[in-house]
This record gives structure tokens, C-alpha cells and sequence, in this order.
């Protein structure tokens, strides 16, 4: 969870062994669900780098 609200979920069906790809769960009582097309290493290592303002953790 980020400090908007949003909450972060791990897709283990996708991926690469284990390494899932990631899900964004849009802010509580929307129930938009926006899909993050990286794994879970990557958005660690680059997307918050690089983008540390749309996530905002």
C-alpha cells in the first residue's frame, strides 16, 4: 500500500518463475484494477526510480 491508498498486488500466474508480474489496485471503492506489464524485480529496481512520483510509497 502506498501512502494514497492504493494497494499493490503480485499476479503468480504471470511472471517468470518467481519473479510475477505486478498489479496496481486503484484507490479503495473504485474497483479499477490497472495493470503494472512489469515483474516484480523490475518495478523495484526501475519503475520507482524512475517514475517515483506516480507511485508515491
Amino acid at each position: 500500500m502506498d501512502r494514497l491508498g492504493r494497494q499493490f498486488a503480485a499476479d503468480s500466474s504471470r511472471g517468470f518463475g518467481t519473479d510475477p508480474e505486478l498489479l496496481l489496485l486503484e484507490q479503495p471503492g473504485t474497483g479499477e484494477a490497472l495493470e503494472i506489464p512489469v515483474t516484480l524485480s523490475k518495478f523495484h529496481d526501475e519503475e520507482l526510480a524512475d517514475y517515483p512520483t506516480m507511485y508515491s510509497l
